[in-house]
């Protein structure tokens, strides 16, 4: 985009700004879920596992919300189009043109960052589970996956 390759004629950029707002309204829908679920099994473990446990699930929440609204910052500052599949296409976004926010980053490199980010911390949470499963054997991996065995 920044090369004025217009793009709606770019399929990967259709599909990732696709995606990434369905993986934002899928986040809506989760946050909705864990508001009005039954309570999450408690499960034994080192006070620092569980510090540590919740520190990465609240920064994978904060990036599951701040990347989509980068991209859009990045979008509307920068006056490019969201275009989705279907040939939806918006192409001015002048409230967060407009914005004062707009001008504080280059949100395109700020998205990156957190999308590289997400990326590490979901890969250290997945490793976490393994760990979990075949070393500690405590039915953490079990009771995130919704077939799993229900500990309290």
């Amino acid at each position: 985009m920044r090369q004025g390759v217009d793009p709606a004629t770019r399929s990967d950029i259709v599909w990732h700004e696709s995606l990434g707002l369905l993986v934002l309204l899928l986040t809506l829908l989760r946050l909705i879920w864990v508001a009005f679920r039954p309570a999450a099994p408690q499960l034994q473990m080192a006070s620092w596992m569980q510090m540590m446990a919740k520190l990465v699930h609240l920064a994978l929440w904060t990036l599951m919300f701040a990347l989509p609204a980068t991209a859009l910052l990045a979008l509307g500052s920068e006056g490019h189009a969201l275009t989705l599949l279907g040939g939806i296409r918006v192409d001015q976004m002048p409230l967060i043109a407009q914005a004062g926010i707009a001008k504080w980053a280059d949100w395109g490199s700020v998205h990156q960052f957190l999308g590289d980010t997400i990326m590490v911390l979901v890969g250290l949470h997945a490793a976490a589970a393994i760990f979990h499963h075949f070393v500690l054997k405590d039915g953490v991996l079990l009771s995130m996956l919704p077939w799993g065995r229900r500990q309290r």
